[in-house]
């Protein structure tokens, strides 16, 4: 088996979660230097995202095991090799059908359609009479932007809310990069467990991708996809995942 081999065998095995703990952190730091191994993983990857979009009921590493077996003659005896032809019918449709599922898809997917489905507008109920509501939240209310941004700027010391807001008003006023400070110094100063850490880190999604930064994109909302209690993990599906990584291709 040569060194293509071996990393696609490593990598199948990493994305069907068959690598011990060790394996795994060993193949993450081998996977950080070589570059031959990264363009594998995410081809692998998108392939593996592709097969369970589309509802195919099969396993990439086991279809490519089923291949080397039949090449190489592994488990087969003399009066089985009639069934070889079978072997490379089911693999050939296989990746046949993805991959003409895969050709659809990339020429066909959409960023500014994709960004249209997954964004929320925020809104903010305003209680006049309450003295806490204060003036950037009713410009917000408004959807006066300029003048959130003009009442942020004024601030001392903003509340989380009001920086929210602000990063909000920047991303309506296409001013992506203050937003995308914001929306960051929100999650590494509030945690995990700040009340709106779900919605900075999903809006710091949606920023990054309309930037056309759709990895940064795609490894938010994949995080988001695999937390369940996550605010917003019912807005990311398997499908957005599989269009983030097609938009980083065809980029």
């Amino acid at each position: 088996m040569n060194n293509s081999e071996e990393n696609t065998e490593l990598v199948l095995k990493y994305l069907d979660g068959e690598l011990t703990e060790a394996e795994q952190l060993s193949f993450e730091t081998s996977l950080k230097s070589n570059i031959a191994m990264q363009q594998e993983f995410e081809n692998l990857k998108t392939a593996k995202l592709g097969l369970k979009h589309y509802g195919l009921k099969a396993d990439v590493a086991a279809v490519h095991q089923d291949m080397m077996h039949a090449i190489k003659g592994n488990d087969l005896k003399v009066h089985k090799l009639k069934w070889l032809p079978n072997i490379f019918k089911i693999a050939a449709s296989i990746f046949v059908i993805l991959f003409l599922a895969l050709s659809y898809k990339f020429f066909s997917v959409n960023p500014e359609r994709i960004y249209e489905e997954q964004y929320i507008p925020y809104t903010i109920g305003i209680d006049r009479g309450n003295a806490n509501t204060n003036s950037l939240e009713i410009a917000y209310q408004n959807q006066d932007y300029q003048a959130v941004i003009a009442v942020y700027k004024q601030l001392k010391k903003a509340s989380t809310k009001e920086l929210f807001l602000a990063a909000q008003a920047y991303s309506k006023l296409n001013d992506l990069t203050n937003a995308i400070i914001i929306l960051q110094y929100i999650l590494q100063t509030e945690g995990n467990e700040g009340p709106f850490h779900d919605d900075a880190e999903y809006y710091l999604g949606l920023a990054y991708m309309w930037k056309h930064d759709y990895n940064a994109t795609f490894k938010i909302f994949e995080k988001i996809y695999q937390d369940k209690s996550h605010v917003y993990h019912e807005k990311v599906s398997l499908g957005t995942l599989f269009d983030l990584k097609l938009l980083a291709l065809k980029k």
